[in-house]
């Protein structure tokens, strides 16, 4: 039997098998899949089809072909305070979504001001955005990806040339670099002390039309900041003279929950826990309300100090608690340096990129079941190579062609494809670096 195998298993993708060929033959690609056509060598008899062996390689997360997918949005401290690690952020960021991606994650990445509403017109992405192919550098995100390059643009699995950017300093053929981190340019006091940044976060991704939040990604925000937000906050002048939020102005002539205002000597509510949690759900909304693909981090002062990075730093407890709420972490900016602060950010999401599940495969044609073999390389090795038995507890099932269906089922349907699928039962499911072999033979082929 002559033997195509195809092979997705190198850190990118990139790796193919050898194709053996028997005397007089040809190879075409049709939709992205080789196929060997053998021709027989008799007169004029005609075309012989010889049976194809094929493999795809189906990779969990943990590994690279089949990346998942991440929508990183930093909200950057505008008030002036932090110019001072402008230039710092605009260096350390792309050096992380370069990490992120040589550690499997397909990433978009966009910037905003934490104060000052501004729409998301430039987006930065992974080499694995169709983007990248004019340059040379296109990886694919899924086996056979190639093959559907023309319909994965037109259903907009791609950011769209009009806000793609490249890094900045890229080098390439075209020069279009992403200019949305923060300058000096953007400092802005229009909001006087208050500091609106879950507001403004938001305000940014509702509605948003530049398709940078994609259905089948986990969001992650990200703040930077000295202050403190004061999103949705009700605030209470207090007898001296101090502007707080209402819930540091309790009065025993007012109910509980509320603070007394001196300057309209009225009770006004204390919003604090109120206004936190109705954002906290307004992120989660974004992403249809599922609570595992949301996740926010925090770069901000832990306590009030004179001092931090050369300027007065408020305690930063509403970013601690929105991280909280989104199953995320606040790093003290004051006392850790951003790159280590990155770093952590880059090894809790290579951690939670390892925890994931994958819970499908899928294969390009209709496969004859008789002839379907599917193999588990645990930890990505091929020298631990177990089989998989068909078996509806702890082995495969054929579920036959499906659309638009998340191969990552845990901790969040992620990484939607279109295919021929296999569901992989109870303890069978790919776990982190965990990959798979399925060997088989199209429909209507026969060994």
């Amino acid at each position: 039997m002559s033997e195509y195998r195809e092979k997705f298993d190198g850190p990118h993708g990139e790796e193919r098998g050898g194709l053996l060929l028997a005397p007089f033959s040809s190879v075409v690609t049709v939709g992205g899949i080789t196929l060997a056509l053998f021709l027989s060598s008799a007169g004029c008899a005609p075309p012989e089809y010889r049976s194809v062996d094929s493999v795809e390689a189906q990779q969990a997360a943990g590994q690279f072909t089949v990346p998942a997918k991440v929508d990183i949005l930093l909200a950057e401290d505008d008030s002036g305070s932090m110019y001072g690690m402008f230039d710092q952020i605009e260096s350390q960021l792309p050096q992380f979504l370069a990490g992120l991606e040589s550690s499997g994650w397909d990433y978009r990445f966009a910037t905003v001001p934490l104060t000052t509403p501004r729409a998301l017109t430039q987006i930065m992405a992974s080499r694995y955005d169709g983007n990248w192919a004019p340059e040379g550098q296109w990886r694919e995100p899924f086996p056979g990806a190639a093959g559907a390059f023309n319909d994965l643009w037109l259903t907009g699995a791609f950011v769209s040339t009009s806000y793609f950017r490249f890094p900045p300093g890229y080098t390439g053929s075209d020069s279009d670099d992403y200019t949305h981190f923060l300058t000096t340019a953007d400092l802005s006091t229009s909001n006087g002390s208050l500091e609106p940044a879950f507001q403004t976060m938001h305000g940014a991704l509702d509605g948003n039309s530049t398709g940078f939040l994609r259905p089948d990604a986990m969001l992650v925000l990200f703040t930077i900041s000295n202050g403190n937000d004061s999103s949705g906050l009700n605030f209470c002048k207090r007898q001296d003279g101090q502007t707080v939020p209402c819930e540091n102005a309790a009065s025993a002539s007012c109910p509980a929950g509320y603070g007394y205002d001196y300057q309209t000597h009225s009770c006004r509510q204390m919003t604090n826990t109120i206004s936190l949690d109705q954002f906290a759900q307004d992120f989660r909304d974004l992403k249809g309300g599922n609570a595992a693909q949301v996740k926010y981090y925090s770069a901000v002062s832990t306590i009030k100090r004179s001092n931090c990075l050369g300027a007065n730093a408020k305690d930063g407890y509403r970013y601690e608690s929105m991280a909280a709420r989104l199953n995320g972490w606040t790093r003290d900016l004051c006392t850790n340096s951003l790159s280590s602060i990155l770093g952590d950010l880059e090894s809790t999401l290579v951690s939670q990129r390892l925890d994931m599940r994958t819970r499908y495969l899928v294969i390009e044609q209709e496969p004859n079941l008789s002839t379907v073999k599917i193999y588990r390389k645990v930890g990505g090795s091929s020298s631990n190579r177990e089989l998989i038995p068909q078996n509806a507890s702890n082995g495969w099932s054929y579920i036959g062609h499906q659309t638009q269906l998340a191969t990552i089922d845990y901790p969040a349907p992620l990484n939607r494809r279109t295919g021929y699928f296999f569901r992989l039962n109870g303890s069978s499911a790919l776990i982190g670096a965990d990959s798979a072999d399925v060997e088989y033979l199209p429909v209507g082929i026969t060994p």
